[in-house]
């Protein structure tokens, strides 16, 4: 309850316009039975998540808590990206937005993102997919992922942390909301990321913009210092800041995740012979 009542500060309309992303989708992308997975609410409010179906149903299963910049487009690029590796995309909307009920509200993301990913492992349980659960968070969604993420350690493969950012003063003030960000420092910090990463046991891959304007490298090496797992990893990705590492990545960046996560599950990137490969090709991940 406490912490609920510390993020009711931030549901200020200045602050829902800017951190809630506007997703809306199209008519071609509609929800239909096969592509909509819903979770209550505490307070019954229907939150709904939309899921890309191109993935096995062995892979592993990313379940997507959206960063502000996030449109249907960038969501779609990271399902077609996924898709062509094998692994299913599943991504919530936030009450309010998209297909969810509800009005915007930072107060109730936490919560609501810990029902909805409760109910992708009781959905893919239920439809007999044996792939592992991985949270993965963008932005202020990290915020989301993570405190989700610690209430279901035991049914996790592993966290994906994109652009995520640790005290929650620091990101406002870096935003421009000053006022906001002097009231937070003098009292609880409203997601308390560098606390929760240090109670999530799991391994963590952190993603980040070598130039991110918002949360620089130190900040996000203090969450990474906080994570308690040896086979926690940070990637420094060189774009042109905290919106693009996934387009400037491109399939660098999903081979990546993948090959982070099949390590995780005991499998290991396949490898190729130097005379084998063609000239200009990536290069391993792994050194020969």
């Amino acid at each position: 309850m406490v912490e609920i009542d510390v993020l009711r500060k931030l549901d200020r309309p200045e602050l829902l316009d800017f951190f809630i992303p506007s997703i809306k989708w199209s008519d071609q992308d509609a929800y239909n039975d096969q592509h909509v997975l819903e979770a209550l609410a505490e307070d019954g409010i229907r939150l709904r998540g939309k899921i890309f179906d191109s993935g096995k149903a062995g892979e592993p299963h990313i379940v997507f808590f959206p960063g502000e910049f996030d449109t249907p487009e960038t969501i779609m690029d990271l399902a077609s990206g996924f898709g062509r590796l094998g692994l299913t995309l599943i991504a919530m909307d936030y009450r309010g937005t998209g297909n969810s009920e509800g009005s915007v509200s930072i107060s109730s993301l936490l919560e609501d993102g810990s029902r909805f990913l409760k109910r992708v492992i009781e959905w893919k349980s239920a439809n007999e997919r044996p792939g592992p659960v991985v949270p993965m968070g963008r932005s202020l969604g990290t915020a989301v992922a993570l405190h989700a993420a610690c209430n279901f350690q035991d049914n996790l493969l592993a966290l994906i942390m994109e652009s995520a950012f640790d005290r929650t003063s620091d990101f406002l003030n870096a935003l421009g909301f000053e006022d906001l960000a002097g009231e937070i420092e003098a009292g609880i910090d409203p997601f308390s990321n560098r606390e929760k990463m240090g109670r999530f046991k799991p391994p963590v891959m952190f993603l980040h913009s070598h130039i991110d304007k918002f949360v620089n490298l130190n900040q996000v090496e203090w969450m990474v210092a906080a994570s308690r797992s040896k086979a926690t990893q940070f990637q420094i990705i060189p774009s042109d800041g905290r919106e693009g590492l996934c387009r400037t990545g491109g399939t660098i960046y999903f081979s990546n995740i993948k090959d982070y996560l099949f390590l995780r599950m005991g499998r290991r990137p396949k490898y190729i012979p130097l005379r084998k490969r063609k000239k200009g090709g990536p290069k391993p991940i792994f050194p020969e």
